[in-house]
């Protein structure tokens, strides 16, 4: 997935920091129940407006599992999963600045991010 195309208001991490953003979704807690060599984390991209959050991608390499997004937000203690799913993925949980930036599928009637 490249950035500029698919989320023009995102950019790419650099490859190691993409690295350290997978392994953050592999160790999360939220896939916990989902064995790690059962997905993979592609499409990793940063908001512009701030690159502390990021947005993912789960593709599924077995037929048991279904794909998911993801949404990650760097704070002190470094990149942490805060949802995953197949709907409404970081609505309402982001700046609406970064929710353009990753082109998040929120309805309007969404409530808005509360810093």
């Amino acid at each position: 997935m490249t950035a500029s195309i698919d989320r023009p208001g995102a950019v790419p991490p650099s490859p190691s920091e993409s690295a350290v953003i997978a392994e953050a979704v592999r160790s999360s807690s939220l896939t916990s129940a989902v064995p790690s060599r059962s997905y993979q984390v592609t499409g990793t991209v940063l908001a512009a407006s701030d690159q502390t959050w990021a947005w993912v991608e789960l593709v599924p390499v077995v037929d048991d599992v279904d794909r998911a997004e993801a949404v990650l937000h760097r704070g002190e203690a470094g990149w942490e999963l805060v949802q995953l799913g197949s709907y409404e993925v970081g609505c309402g949980l982001v700046p609406d600045s970064v929710a353009t930036d990753l082109d998040l599928e929120c309805p309007d009637d969404t409530p808005r991010y509360d810093a």
